[in-house]
């Protein structure tokens, strides 16, 4: 069983989630994935110390009729509190185990899974997920070898396959879609992938709003920390409708395998080759595009457009401000944070803080940095003790390598 909700790829849905508490979750995914239903409900209950429940919520014929010419995805997830998902999985709970690494697998449906949220192929989506707590999450990576825990070392074993790759919040498939994800708090967390994921399909893309978020006291594996949106197509439009603002980044670290501290965002036009790293981790390549060079002076200008701004409403937040054409960061915080790590694979994965790639426009302002550097593992070891709760004495040296290195 993979969800406590499962929802419909076609038809109506108008779904609230509010002031619920869920604790002690252990699924192989999340809260909400898509699946063939038709369902409107609103959910609120307290699921404390839960282990695997199903929930389908269907209405009659009737009002599957009703919903199902609307053709409308309305969730809003609310004011609810999260905590120690993954629960049963814990080291202390679970048997000792060698494998200290993510795991390979076949298919892409399993590529890339979500925690609380998995929203796969739909169209005309507007998802909501605001004012909600999430707290105490972790995935236990760390392998004992005789003396201390290495959380880094094995994480990558082979890119035969897959590596599946967890995500507190994916949406993936989506088209002609919205996604407000604000005044949330994310605290204490170590997951093997970006803590937010949003995939577009197509060359037209969604709305993307992070605003207004608390991130503190969390520790990486691969990829990115918090953030990667992942755009595939070949229109030069795919830069726009993206806003990170009045956000608070502080204390986050990763492993060597994190390329991008914060975020990554990145257009796709061609398909990673089969067996290559990027195909694996389910990465933006970085090899020298043309796509840039073909940006002429007429192009530039339509940019910079004062008139391609998009004004959003929003009954909480104010200032929700998006450019057809450009990424905007604007009035966010970034404290004592590692940046991702450059290494060499079929291509070269820079790292950075907030990575863009194949993005033509990019505005930032009014952000704040303080206390930003390389990576050290000084600063992985203090999170991952704080995190784990494990003294630092067993926590091994995470050195900085290749990806599939020894060391890495």
């Amino acid at each position: 069983m993979r969800s406590l909700v499962t929802l419909p790829q076609s038809g109506g849905i108008n779904l609230v989630i509010a002031d619920c508490s869920f604790s002690k979750f252990s699924t192989c995914g999340g809260s909400i994935i898509a699946t063939e239903s038709s369902i409107q409900a609103s959910l609120c209950n307290d699921f404390n110390n839960s282990l695997y429940v199903r929930d389908y919520i269907r209405y009659n014929q009737r009002e599957e009729r009703k919903y199902s010419s609307t053709q409308t995805f309305e969730i809003l997830i609310s004011n609810n509190t999260f905590t120690n998902f993954e629960f049963l999985k814990k080291r202390q709970i679970e048997l000792p185990t060698d494998e200290g690494s993510a795991a390979n697998v076949e298919f892409e449906s399993l590529h890339n899974i979500g925690i609380l949220a998995d929203i796969d192929s739909m169209q005309g989506l507007h998802f909501s997920f605001e004012d909600n707590k999430i707290k105490n999450i972790q995935q236990y990576f760390g392998l004992w070898n005789g003396q201390a825990y290495d959380h880094c070392g094995s994480i990558v074993k082979n890119i035969d396959h897959y590596i599946q790759v967890f995500h507190l919040i994916i949406l993936k498939n989506i088209t002609q879609s919205r996604a407000i994800i604000a005044g949330n708090t994310f605290f204490n967390l170590s997951i093997n992938g970006p803590l937010i994921q949003l995939q577009d399909l197509g060359n037209i893309s969604n709305d993307y709003i992070i605003a207004n978020n608390d991130f503190s006291l969390i520790h990486g594996y691969m990829n990115a920390n918090i953030l990667s949106i992942i755009r595939k197509g070949t229109s030069t439009d795919l830069s726009g409708r993206i806003l990170v603002k009045g956000n608070n980044f502080q204390e986050i670290a990763g492993c060597p395998s994190v390329s991008a501290g914060i975020l990554m965002i990145g257009v796709q036009k061609e398909q990673s080759l089969r067996g290559s790293e990027e195909w694996a981790l389910g990465i933006v390549p970085e090899a020298i595009s043309q796509r840039l060079e073909e940006i002429n002076h007429q192009r530039i200008n339509e940019i910079n457009s004062e008139s391609n701004y998009l004004e959003i409403s929003h009954p909480n937040y104010r200032g929700l401000t998006l450019h057809l054409y450009k990424t905007i960061l604007s009035g966010n915080t970034f404290a004592n944070i590692s940046m991702g790590v450059t290494r060499d694979m079929s291509f070269t994965a820079h790292g950075a803080l907030l990575k863009f790639v194949n993005i033509e426009g990019m505005a930032a302002q009014e952000n704040s940095f303080t206390n930003i550097g390389a990576y050290t593992v000084e600063h992985s070891r203090e999170l991952l003790s704080q995190i784990y709760g494990i003294p630092k004495e067993f926590l091994s040296v995470n050195e900085k390598g290749e990806l599939s290195s020894a060391s890495n």
